[in-house]
């Protein structure tokens, strides 16, 4: 049985699908820390990645402030062989350093399930063992990031049922990248 760190954001409850998988189906320890959201007006600014960019680097210092601050009330105080980041925007290279030093052996896997357009999730990329990515441009971009579709939720593997699809296209998410001006584009060309 090995013992996991998890970091993940916990909206959607997704990760409680890949907690279970880590858990139960995998029998592992599994320790999970919510990521933590350093927000700000700029950070969901539409289209101006510097300015996201700007904002992450002024609050670096937080964000270390936030993990030393865990590291001393003992979150992180057991024996990891590895760790299970997903996205890591609130990950920062002191926090990767400090499960390297006090886990010789620990192995650190970073997934992406955004792109990076959105964000530089690859900044400490040399920190880690492994990176995947669900976006095919992010991995030929990467060296080190490996194209690893999105899951699918094992309930939904087994099952037989083939839907109708009553619509063609559909797009769940924000609205960043120019999302909605290609669906109306794609709407627009197929009526």
């Amino acid at each position: 049985m090995k013992r996991i760190l998890f970091i993940a954001p916990s909206y959607l409850d997704l990760y409680k699908l890949i907690l279970k998988e880590l858990q139960v189906l995998a029998g592992n320890q599994v320790d999970f820390i919510p990521a933590k959201h350093f927000d700000s007006p700029y950070y969901h600014w539409v289209g101006h990645k510097t300015i996201r960019q700007i904002w992450f680097e002024y609050i670096s210092k937080p964000i270390d402030k936030y993990w030393k601050e865990q590291i001393k009330q003992g979150t992180l105080s057991h024996s990891y062989d590895e760790c299970f980041i997903i996205n890591g925007e609130d990950c920062s290279s002191y926090l990767l350093k400090h499960l390297r030093k006090k886990n010789m052996n620990i192995k650190i896997h970073l997934y992406v399930w955004d792109s990076s357009n959105w964000f530089d999730y690859y900044r400490h990329q040399d920190l880690y063992d492994s990176i995947h990515t669900f976006d095919m441009s992010d991995a030929d971009k990467y060296e080190k990031a490996e194209y690893l579709p999105f899951f699918i939720p094992r309930e939904m593997q087994k099952s037989r049922y083939q839907p109708e699809f009553k619509y063609k296209i559909s797009c769940i998410g924000t609205d960043h990248d120019g999302r909605a001006y290609i669906i109306r584009k794609l709407h627009n060309s197929s009526v």
